[in-house]
């Protein structure tokens, strides 16, 4: 039994791996630390700015 069924037929849809990357690694500079990790806790600028940027990307077309 399924309790979601996707509107759209994703059979075809394809992952470019290098684009996925990149946008990790933009999204990993907000809250960068000095060796190479991220911290952005919940609820700060930090989480906020790195929730608008993902949002962002949602809304852009294709």
């Amino acid at each position: 039994m399924y309790f979601f069924t996707p509107a759209t037929d994703t059979t075809g849809w394809r992952i470019n791996g290098d684009r996925l990357w990149a946008s990790l690694m933009d999204l990993a500079q907000i809250g960068a630390t000095p060796k190479g990790g991220c911290r952005r806790l919940t609820l700060t600028d930090l989480d906020r700015q790195g929730r608008d940027k993902v949002i962002g990307w949602a809304r852009r077309p294709g």
